[in-house]
């Protein structure tokens, strides 16, 4: 994993990890793709959190994956929708 001076490269590491547990139906979507804006938005913009991904479980084993995943060094903001 890379190291933590480097939280991007540490985010691109932990997402590599998580990916191959995930079920068909779960996606994720990273700063800077298409789908991030809306998968961010909040009915307002201030004080709004800026994740550096977003991860739609598809099953409640996606949400184990995602939520049980030991030492994770990132802060986890649920969401529904």
């Amino acid at each position: 994993m890379a190291s933590a001076a480097d939280p991007a490269a540490s985010l691109v590491a932990a997402l590599e990890l998580l990916t191959p547990t995930l079920s068909e139906g779960a996606s994720i979507v990273r700063r800077g793709e298409e789908a991030y804006a809306a998968k961010t938005a909040r009915w307002s913009a201030q004080g709004a959190p800026q994740p550096g991904a977003v991860v739609n479980v598809g099953t409640e084993a996606d949400v184990e994956a995602v939520v049980g995943r030991p030492n994770n060094p990132f802060p986890l903001l649920p969401g529904r929708g």
